[in-house]
């Protein structure tokens, strides 16, 4: 018995210690509000992108890779998500592994995970069809951004289409042109304020393609093209002979004046005569047009014939209701997953995030998968209450009254109190107050909203600090009059706003009219009834006394003479 009780013992012991090493990651703090797990799906040898997986994993991500047609590791185990996070670095793939199909993505999505398309200048219809799904509508296939004016003339081919974006390009152009540069939209929710100040001296340097955002509104742009630039097929790349081109020219002589003599009346004249000679060919010598690399772009189309084709000419579709992006971002609906389509897996190669570029690459990378792995701009409902407020000391009424399903029933015309408790994200203190300046409304609503209003942030001493029973919260308030309408009402707090976790929370609120002991003795507006009844009533008492006083002497007179003549 001593043998077995020891042995247990130290079976025990050695669970314990070997359970921390076994536990599922997930449960780990990490930098994400949503898990630290991410599988990478890409076509290319990882150290193409190193310095991007570096720095995810630097910031306390566990990375997992894998071919396009490989089955292992699953992105879903036995209807769980084995991964918390999506990066599809695959833009030409025709098809994926049974676990990464289109249907399964956006089942994937729906279940919280967050996914980054991958996308360039060879995507494939695969992932064409799934972007229709977002609203994304991709230039065809072979398409490419191409700027004549702002191009990275480092790393450029001679085709102009590794572009340069952001107001920053001017710097790096020896004619820059004073139109809009495009670059990264000013979202404070995704971008961080360190590179939308960065953004005025640094570039963006970027080589793929564009796309069209539809009118769904859960679809917005983050990066954009500039206005000099335009989509087209990718101009195709000739070697040049290292030789000057001839060809040949027509230059008009000079006119020849010859003299002549006639004889006109037996006497002779002279004059002058004027011809012109045959053009004269010549043969002239062109340089050749090829870049230092001894490329030449051929079929490169004009801004007006692109603009003849219904082509992306600066940067502007010609639908007005489409926008055109290079790089944009999705919210689902229901759980606020997060997508990005980003139109150039370039943009978080090594090549452009090289530091010797002094380009803006790396902190945009950086900026939009903490935005898509929920690092920021993530917030949580904490708790929400409502009451009463006592108009003065002596109104004994209770806060409020419950029915039996345990909501609160106010009466018509009370004023009530409402507060929201939230909470913000934080990579790396957890769950922190939310900022003060959200734009937050509440609706007291009815079928129809009957009252709208502000919550504001209240002071410091109204927030929630104690985190032994709730998390660190900032507590928006409202106070407000309830209509003069009976029924069931709701408290809804509905805020979307492009990068920010929706907020949709809901409090609902019985509204009863006056009890019959509850009314005024005297109501100002019975007094016009008050005031007919009793001008009725003197009216009447009036009218009684009148004829029952007033006596018609005439009549009195006439009778008495009648009877006076009879007796006569």
């Amino acid at each position: 018995m001593k043998l077995t009780s020891i042995l247990s013992a130290a079976l025990l012991l050695v669970a314990s210690t070997v359970a921390p090493a076994t536990a599922d990651p997930s449960s780990i703090k990490g930098p994400s509000a949503t898990g630290r797990r991410i599988l990478v799906v890409l076509d290319q040898p990882q150290t193409h992108y190193s310095s991007f997986f570096d720095q995810l994993t630097s910031r306390g991500y566990k990375l997992s890779f894998r071919a396009p047609k490989q089955l292992k590791p699953q992105l879903v185990e036995h209807d769980v998500k084995a991964y918390d996070h999506l990066i599809l670095l695959t833009p030409s793939a025709k098809s994926l592994s049974p676990d990464l199909s289109p249907q399964n993505v956006v089942s994937y999505l729906k279940d919280g995970g967050n996914v980054l398309f991958g996308l360039d200048s060879d995507v494939s219809e695969l992932f064409r069809d799934l972007s229709r799904e977002f609203s994304v509508e991709l230039d065809e296939r072979g398409s490419a951004l191409v700027d004549h004016f702002g191009f990275d003339r480092r790393l450029d081919a001679g085709n102009h289409t590794t572009v340069l974006l952001g107001p920053a390009r001017s710097q790096h152009l020896p004619n820059s042109v004073d139109l809009p540069a495009g670059g990264i939209v000013p979202n404070s929710a995704v971008f961080s304020q360190q590179t939308l100040d960065l953004a005025r001296t640094q570039p963006i340097l970027y080589r793929g393609v564009a796309h069209r955002l539809g009118a769904n509104p859960l679809a917005f742009p983050l990066l954009v093209p500039s206005a000099t630039s335009y989509s087209s097929e990718v101009p195709e790349l000739v070697k040049d002979v290292d030789t000057p081109r001839s060809t040949t020219s027509y230059s008009q002589p000079p006119l020849v004046t010859s003299t002549a003599t006639r004889t006109v009346d037996g006497e002779e004249e002279t004059y002058e005569t004027v011809s012109t000679p045959s053009p004269v060919p010549t043969v002239v010598a062109v340089p050749s047009k090829k870049d230092k690399n001894g490329w030449t772009a051929k079929g490169r189309a004009s801004l007006e014939a692109l603009d003849q084709k219904n082509e992306l000419v600066a940067g502007i579709a010609r639908s007005p209701s489409d926008t055109v992006s290079l790089v944009s971002g999705f919210q689902l609906r229901d759980n606020s997953a997060r997508v990005v389509f980003l139109g150039s897996t370039d943009l978080l190669s090594d090549a452009f995030v090289s530091p010797g570029f002094d380009t803006l690459n790396a902190r945009v990378a950086e900026d939009l998968t903490q935005w898509l792995f929920q690092e920021k701009s993530v917030l949580k409902v904490q708790a929400s209450h409502h009451r009463r407020v006592k108009t003065d000391d002596a109104d004994a009424r209770q806060d409020y009254e419950e029915t039996d399903e345990g909501n609160k029933i106010y009466r018509v015309k009370d004023h009530v109190s409402y507060t929201l408790d939230l909470s913000a994200w934080d990579a790396e203190r957890g769950w922190v107050p939310a900022p003060t300046e959200l734009p937050l409304q509440v609706t007291f609503k009815m079928l129809d909203p009957y009252i709208t209003t502000d919550l504001v942030a209240l002071d410091a001493s109204h927030n929630v600090t104690d985190l032994a029973s709730s998390p660190v919260s900032t507590r928006f308030g409202a106070t407000f009059q309830v209509p003069d309408r009976h029924g069931v009402f709701s408290f809804v707090v509905d805020f979307k706003r492009h990068g920010w976790t929706f907020v949709l929370h809901k409090d609902t609120a019985p509204v009863r009219p006056f009890n019959h002991d509850e009314y005024p003795r005297f109501l100002s507006s019975s007094w016009p009834y008050i005031a007919g009844s009793f001008s009725t009533v003197a009216g009447f008492i009036l009218f009684t006394w009148l004829w029952m006083t007033v006596s018609d002497d005439d009549d009195r007179d006439e009778a008495s003479k009648s009877s006076a003549k009879k007796v006569q």
